[in-house]
């Protein structure tokens, strides 16, 4: 029987990366991109009880790689107590995944069947993350994902981060696309959420809440009115409900395709792509039925839906020139197996 939990620590306010001056810690670790860098020194020189801390930036192009989890930890050269996670979902995972791999020996030993590894000794540390952007719901989620020859999945309750801090200020530099993305990456986590067999029901009310909030925000971006706490909402239950029902084929096929393409960014993949692959679902008849069964008692037509949907990214998105790239080894991704649709004919469209 699949029980769900859902606990978490969440801090949602203005200046809330304030809240690291209180962090008592021996040996603070931080992860962030550069851009972060200069307040989060200070924060940490001005607070009373961290007596060692060291910033790592995150300066590479891509998801998380074997490698590049490798080089941040060779920059590392104390054992954290405390590791604090500031900036978007590449920089939470390799946050995650030090977490995991630091007592790590390399090369893993990953598993064949489902590239999970699970035998690894993880470092007794609290993890604090500060999201600055919107959408991958990597925050609430137990898992890191690492793009190496194959995606790897690092997969433990003890990756859920500690406590949570949304600070409102960090996301005032996010532009009109990077919005409408990272939107786009909640309602595609919520929409396969739906349709997952390992979905048990304890959140359908909520998930149907959501699916409905998301159809409201598409009108509210579109007109750019949303809120930033609308937003920060989407993504919150679109990473729990990823988190604990996994994905589908939107989601499989962009980490390869963003994975092939460091220039397009995981949010922009799965947001050209929902359109696409939904709409390709929904022409086939049992997909379809399955499909109404969910929008249509909320009051939702699910063509709307996705027809809003590509309105709001229409001529936003230059990643169609790269749906030619050769994906391998997507059938065999373990979160698209327990997707309900029947996603033959995409797998085979898309590989």
């Amino acid at each position: 029987m699949n029980y769900t939990k859902i606990d978490f620590n969440v801090l949602m306010n203005e200046n809330g990366i304030n809240v690291i001056k209180t962090i008592r810690s021996n040996n603070l670790l931080i992860i962030s991109s550069r851009r972060y860098s200069e307040i989060l020194n200070d924060l940490a020189l001005n607070a009373k009880n961290i007596f060692n801390f060291k910033i790592v930036d995150y300066n590479y192009k891509s998801e998380p790689s074997i490698d590049i989890i490798k080089d941040l930890i060779s920059k590392i050269d104390f054992v954290p107590d405390t590791i604090i996670a500031v900036g978007g979902g590449s920089i939470i995972d390799s946050a995650k995944a030090i977490k995991a791999l630091f007592n790590e020996n390399f090369p893993l030993s990953i598993g064949k069947r489902k590239n999970i590894v699970s035998n690894t000794d993880f470092l007794n540390a609290e993890l604090i993350v500060i999201p600055s952007v919107v959408g991958s719901g990597a925050e609430v989620s137990s898992s890191s994902v690492i793009l190496d020859s194959k995606k790897i999945y690092l997969a433990s309750p003890n990756l859920v981060p500690n406590k949570i801090i949304y600070d409102l200020n960090l996301y005032k530099t996010l532009d009109h696309d990077q919005k409408i993305f990272g939107l786009g990456d909640s309602i595609v986590h919520l929409i396969e959420s739906t349709f997952s067999k390992l979905n048990n029901g304890i959140i359908r009310l909520q998930l149907n809440n959501l699916l409905l909030n998301s159809y409201n925000n598409l009108k509210k971006i579109k007109d750019d009115s949303i809120l930033i706490e609308d937003l920060i909402f989407s993504s919150f239950w679109g990473g729990i409900t990823q988190d604990k029902f996994l994905v589908g084929p939107a989601h499989c096929i962009a980490h390869n395709l963003s994975k092939s393409n460091i220039k397009t960014k995981h949010s922009e993949c799965v947001s050209f792509l929902l359109p696409e692959i939904y709409m390709d679902l929904y022409s086939e008849n049992e997909n379809k039925k399955q499909i109404d069964n969910i929008f249509k008692p909320i009051g939702i037509d699910f063509e709307k839906f996705i027809n809003l949907f590509e309105l709001t990214i229409s001529n936003k998105s230059s990643i169609k020139s790269i749906l030619s790239t050769s994906i391998n080894d997507i059938s065999n991704d373990p979160a698209g197996k327990f997707f309900k649709l029947n996603t033959k004919n995409i797998y085979e469209k898309y590989i």
